[in-house]
């Protein structure tokens, strides 16, 4: 091919992505999610995905692929079409810890994606039955030093996991890991009393802890809740180094065309100011968290090196 022949076609494709961005979307949007239905991040998926459709006139759909930590949706996006009709919203779960807990990802949570927006950042919350006997962080701690590796904790994402092993490593206990495949069959089994404890967002467990079945004792953050104001932080309850947070946000495959990219970056601006994304961060304890294009990718990078560290420093080896 000589020179005019490639000129003629970047030209070509320029027009085609200028059309294409105008027109867009003409047609269904998947968001993709690799967790269950009703986990956090699928209710808040649905709220976008219903003011994106008010907005564009388009139906958006929500496709959950959970399982593996994440891997089996993450890598499904990842080999989407670079459309901008596949979006991800997921976690730094699956975009930031399970690099440095898997030895071996079948997709790359960098070079494999383009970072759209953030969505909303929360602290955990360090939640028991409220059949249990524990009625703080503190006693908790006290109960499993009396019981190595006899207390359970559920995890069911790379940060549940992480933040129960983080506890481990910093209050000086064992206990035993039980992982599940998504957050609702982790929440189903702290409710039946199957496990002792979970690290999970408190959009999961309010509900519950509002309605009795479940106590939160602790939040990973450096200030309380004001979902929960009467749960102390780890950090006050004699966990002095604890702080740890997950935040939401939306990817499309790499190599989407950028003027599609800020289209849909437009479209999750609008829709995380909406009522029902507003009432969503406020009732789970999550905050508002406006991060897109460069500033998000540089953000991503800085939390990757941060959750190296913490995993290095709790000596975690990975998978």
């Amino acid at each position: 091919m000589n020179a005019l022949s490639r000129l003629l076609c970047v030209l070509f494709l320029l027009v085609c992505t200028g059309v294409g961005a105008q027109t867009f979307p003409d047609r269904t949007i998947r968001l993709l999610i690799p967790y269950g239905a009703a986990s956090s991040t699928d209710v808040l998926a649905r709220i976008l995905a219903e003011t994106i459709t008010a907005e564009t006139k388009q139906p958006v759909i929500i496709e959950n692929k959970p399982g593996a930590e994440g891997f089996i949706g993450v890598q499904a996006a990842a080999t989407a079409a670079p459309d901008g009709y596949t979006v991800l919203v997921t976690t730094s779960s699956t975009q930031v810890v399970n690099l440095h807990l898997y030895k071996k990802l079948p997709y790359d949570p960098v070079k494999d994606f383009i970072p759209v927006r953030t969505l909303g950042q929360s602290a955990l919350g360090m939640t028991v039955n409220a059949n249990s006997p524990y009625k703080s962080a503190g006693e908790f701690m006290e109960a499993a030093r009396r019981q190595p590796g006899k207390l359970t904790f559920g995890s069911a994402t790379a940060t549940t996991r992480l933040a129960a092993e983080m506890f481990q490593q910093q209050a000086t206990v064992q206990l035993l890991n039980i992982p599940y495949k998504s957050n609702a069959l982790m929440l189903n089994a702290l409710i039946a009393g199957e496990i002792d404890v979970l690290f999970s967002d408190t959009a999961l467990v309010i509900p519950h802890v509002k309605s009795g079945r479940l106590r939160t004792i602790g939040v990973t953050g450096l200030q309380r809740m004001p979902a929960l104001p009467e749960v102390a932080t780890l950090k006050d309850s004699g966990i002095s180094d604890y702080y740890l947070t997950f935040w939401y946000g939306a990817w499309v495959p790499a190599h989407t065309p950028a003027p599609v990219v800020a289209r849909l970056n437009d479209l999750l601006a609008k829709a995380m100011r909406s009522p029902g994304a507003q009432a969503f961060l406020a009732t789970g304890g999550a905050e508002t968290f406006d991060l897109s294009g460069e500033q998000f990718s540089a953000f991503q990078a800085s939390e990757i090196a941060k959750f190296g560290k913490i995993v290095k420093g709790a000596n975690i080896q990975p998978q």
